[in-house]
């Protein structure tokens, strides 16, 4: 259920910090409430209106795809068209497709904070353009993190063309809760069986 307080991302925002990529972090982080990621029904668009036309929301629809259900008018002009219900790859070059599918993978199976490294083809007419991408996942109405909600962050400049991926930063949320959630006992199981590996890496067999 939409919570009545509406946070807005200009609000998070403090002197010397513009990052609206932080700032779209930051609000995301206020929606956990202490648990890995929010809800999707907890997205209000009303908290998102001062950067929407960045903004998107997409939904997962195989293990390495997914969708566009919201996109802004700045991505829209990429391609010129609506972007709803066309695959997050039509903004990428085709070379880009299997990185930008090994990116959708961590962000909805780790599950992680995805922060993607763009950049337009070169341009004889064009000063060269780059940009950022970060996905945050969401829990869906299954329970699974099905959904994300990005923002795409050119900077002052215009992306007019489609993008070539330069890197990826990924942050893990196993282990990051605060608070018990009953939907994140999976991940829970994740971090514990990690844990333990990790401490039988460190022992020495003794003959």
């Amino acid at each position: 259920m939409v919570s009545d307080k509406v946070v807005f991302l200009g609000s998070h925002k403090t002197a010397g910090q513009t990052d609206p990529l932080a700032a779209l972090d930051a609000w995301w982080r206020g929606l956990c409430k202490g648990r890995i990621m929010p809800l999707r029904d907890e997205v209000d668009p009303a908290a998102l209106s001062r950067n929407l036309d960045r903004v998107c929301l997409i939904e997962r629809i195989a293990p390495r795809q997914a969708r566009f259900r919201l996109a802004g008018q700045n991505l829209a002009a990429i391609l010129g068209m609506d972007l709803r219900g066309m695959p997050v790859s039509c903004l990428f070059e085709p070379s880009a497709r299997a990185a930008l599918g090994d990116a959708l993978a961590v962000l909805f199976d780790e599950p992680a904070r995805t922060e993607l490294r763009l950049s337009e083809p070169p341009s004889a007419f064009r000063t060269p353009v780059t940009a950022r991408l970060l996905l945050l996942p969401l829990r869906g109405r299954s329970g699974e993190p099905d959904r994300a909600i990005g923002l795409l962050d050119p900077g002052a400049a215009t992306v007019t063309q489609r993008l070539r991926i330069e890197g990826a930063d990924h942050r893990t949320l196993i282990g990051c809760a605060t608070r018990p959630d009953p939907v994140d006992a999976p991940f829970a199981a994740v971090e514990k069986a990690r844990s333990i590996a990790a401490r039988r890496a460190g022992f020495r067999v003794v003959d």
